[in-house]
């Protein structure tokens, strides 16, 4: 018999206390863990001190007591813990400092993503937590982990898109991103901003060095399908200098017109973020990576 006392989420994972003994043997009881329906590795002996199970069972001594970390990613979690076969009892507990569920902790993207939600620039999508890596970028993530990325200045809700309205969550973001010349008007239009618009790797490119500032780059990139007079030339050669971008499945190419993930965008921000001479003004602390 026992009881599952006390879940609770830390980072990376939950905590799980409670106690345990078996009415035919003075030996400590190991209990097991059972994570949203699946039996994990995790076991541990029930016996650490606790005092007010002695005083309910006399017969026993206080070392009746379990105390188990679970790893866990972000989200929701029922947490369970059984012994000899018994559940003792579950727990709910939703976990919001950790890996997003969907990014593999080897992954390219795990620690970018990471660092996004710890700093605010991602609160996950399609919920807090998933990330999405592969889903494609478009306009209106961009403009937005941009401009978190620069502390989320204030600013007009209303700057000229018909396609924005002043009340849309997007509105500040993409007012800042046409103020600050990270982003114009697509096809022309200087008045449309296209919020569901993918992103071109070329595109991310030229927001992320306008962004940084315009910093000046001698010469140009190593990339081989980036000509010297492209648009977006100048940026290309900046994120290859700076290590921003680093090309595409290990060549020398920059592939312009491909589209740019979340995880990519991710892995790009926090190149950014931790690249000192990648930056010609001045950044708040929310652009800083230690």
């Amino acid at each position: 018999m026992g009881s599952v006392d006390v879940t609770t989420a830390v980072t990376d994972g939950i905590v799980v206390r409670g106690w345990a003994l078996d009415w035919t043997s003075a030996d400590p009881v190991e209990v097991a863990v059972v994570l949203d329906g699946k039996a994990t590795a995790l076991t541990a002996m029930a016996s650490r001190p606790r005092a007010d199970v002695k005083d309910v069972y006399p017969g026993f001594d206080d070392r009746r007591g379990f105390e188990i970390t679970v790893p866990a990613v972000r989200g929701p979690h029922k947490v369970c813990v059984t012994a000899r076969g018994r559940t003792l009892g579950c727990g709910d507990v939703t976990v919001t400092d950790g890996n997003f569920a969907d990014v593999s902790p080897a992954s390219a993207a795990a620690v970018p993503s990471r660092w996004m939600a710890d700093t605010g620039i991602t609160r996950g999508f399609p919920t807090d937590w998933l990330f999405s890596p592969s889903i494609v970028l478009n306009r209106a993530q961009a403009a937005t982990f941009l401009w978190r990325l620069m502390g989320s200045p204030s600013g007009p809700a209303a700057c000229g898109w018909n396609d924005v309205a002043p009340d849309s969550t997007l509105a500040v973001a993409s007012c800042w991103a046409r103020t600050s010349m990270v982003i114009s008007g697509v096809n022309g239009d200087p008045g449309r901003f296209d919020p569901q618009g993918p992103v071109t790797r070329a595109q991310i490119a030229g927001m992320l060095w306008r962004t940084a500032g315009q910093p000046g780059v001698a010469g140009r990139s190593r990339f081989t399908d980036v000509g010297d007079n492209a648009w977006f030339a100048d940026a290309a050669a900046w994120a290859d200098v700076h290590g921003i971008s680093t090309g595409v499945a290990g060549t020398n190419r920059f592939d312009p017109g491909g589209p740019v993930t979340r995880g990519q965008m991710a892995t790009f921000l926090w190149r950014l973020a931790g690249t000192d001479a990648a930056w010609a003004v001045d950044r708040p602390a929310s652009a800083v990576r230690n």
